[in-house]
């Protein structure tokens, strides 16, 4: 969102606009961000830490042996467009 707010301020002087009253209008919205942004910067390890953790035991699913595995998730690996009979068994 940061990056957005100097795209548009970028605009607004390319387009001939008072870039000085956008910037100040913009001002409040930019140091929300940045406070959203310092509050999150420490929990973000952890959080993507535990994504991984879920995606990863989601997956041991599928691909174990056994009642708990079966194909593979949509969009996770593509196999060939004519696949072999090891691929095709994972096919849904």
């Amino acid at each position: 969102m940061l990056r957005k707010f100097q795209l548009l301020e970028t605009l607004c002087e390319l387009r001939g606009g008072d870039k000085a009253k956008l910037s100040q209008e913009l001002d409040p919205m930019r140091q929300v961000w940045q406070r959203v942004l310092q509050e999150n910067a420490e929990e973000a390890p952890k959080s993507l830490d535990s994504q991984w953790k879920e995606v990863l035991i989601i997956w041991d699913s599928y691909i174990s042996q056994g009642k708990w595995g079966s194909c593979i998730p949509n969009k996770w690996v593509l196999p060939p467009d004519e696949p072999s009979s090891q691929w095709a068994q994972y096919i849904c």
